[in-house]
């Protein structure tokens, strides 16, 4: 299972806000508003494959959407709270799995409403860090987290350890319609 998460520290928004979602060992996905669970339709992952997983995340109608290899699984689920004065302002990933590791590449955050005002400001394909503990290294906070070169698209991907692992990354700046794209690698339990 890994749980992308999304929390917003401004004074105004509400304490324990966040998306998630999860990829179950059976390559199920269900989506987390932070008060309901819901499983999505869509065809399942393929063990051992990367998977690209799109979010997008409207501060103002306080909603998100999630799509999985380009497919649209889910849209407008509610964020569990909000205001219009919200803003992205970190990215993480939490291994809650079975498996031994989670493994995640090609992390991209991108601004705008359309393909076509994207503006980029964080990318990480993990391809220019050190192999070794991700921890301190551009900004990445971790636990039970390193960089290596064995599991990975091409080049290098991070993996973190199943239970105790965790990444974040925090971003400065006024951040508000934001996309995130990345992939992962489920594994069976």
């Amino acid at each position: 299972t890994l749980a992308p998460e999304y929390v917003d520290a401004a004074p105004s928004f509400p304490a324990g806000s966040r998306f998630k979602f999860y990829v179950n060992t059976n390559g199920l996905v269900a989506a987390y508003s932070g008060a309901t669970l819901t499983n999505l339709t869509h065809t399942p992952l393929s063990e051992g494959s990367n998977t690209t997983f799109l979010v997008q995340v409207d501060y103002p109608m306080q909603s998100w959407s999630l799509s999985v290899d380009g497919v649209p699984v889910a849209t407008d689920l509610a964020l569990s709270g909000g205001d219009m004065s919200s803003r992205f302002e970190e990215l993480g990933f939490i291994e809650m799995g079975t498996n031994s590791y989670a493994y995640v590449d090609n992390v991209l955050v991108q601004r705008g409403q359309t393909a076509s005002t994207f503006v980029l400001p964080f990318e990480e394909p993990f391809n220019a860090l050190d192999l070794g503990d991700l921890n301190g290294q551009r900004d990445w906070e971790s636990t039970d987290a390193v960089v290596q070169g064995s599991v990975t698209r091409g080049g290098k991907a991070c993996s973190i350890t199943n239970g105790s692992g965790k990444i974040e990354h925090t971003f400065y700046g006024d951040h508000t319609n934001v996309w995130t794209q990345l992939e992962i690698r489920p594994l069976r339990g």
